[in-house]
């Protein structure tokens, strides 16, 4: 079984962004292991982020009906709910990890779905935190190792 693999918005973002150029190819070739392994996680804070942004900061700016039409894809992955214990939780990784707590919110939401990597661009590369490896696949054009683009 592949481990699961938490994405954060700016991943996906890169995806649907013509403008981002090689982070544009290596996000959607990542994406699409994903989808194809069957383990991608994402939270209702990525949803989110991700349709705000893509209506409103790429380049050329999705439609509201296509943000939606991409986001509906996505359900097919497992959606972890932000709640009020995932906000507690967040709290507490943002007192002692000292990140944002944006950021400790989709730390919180990858620990909850037991995800082993969190692919992110703005998070600290290689830093574990509470079980979860964060790992930014921009870095160094993504080191491959067998095919795969999660693991160093």
């Amino acid at each position: 079984m592949t481990a699961k693999t938490f994405v954060d918005s700016n991943i996906l973002l890169y995806v649907y962004d013509h403008a981002a150029g090689w982070k544009q190819e290596i996000c959607k070739q990542v994406v699409q292991d994903l989808w194809r392994q069957r383990c991608g996680v994402i939270s209702t804070q990525v949803m989110q982020e991700f349709y705000n942004n893509a209506t409103r900061k790429l380049r050329k700016p999705m439609t509201y009906e296509t943000a939606r039409a991409e986001l509906k894809l996505y359900e097919a992955w497992e959606v972890v709910q932000v709640d009020p214990s995932l906000i507690q939780i967040a709290s507490n990784i943002q007192e002692m990890v000292r990140l944002s707590f944006w950021d400790s919110l989709i730390v919180a939401a990858a620990q909850r779905a037991n995800a082993s990597v969190l692919l992110s661009e703005d998070l600290n590369h290689g830093q574990v935190i509470g079980g979860v490896r964060i790992h930014n696949p921009l870095l160094n054009q993504v080191q491959e190792e067998g095919g795969r683009y999660l693991h160093d």
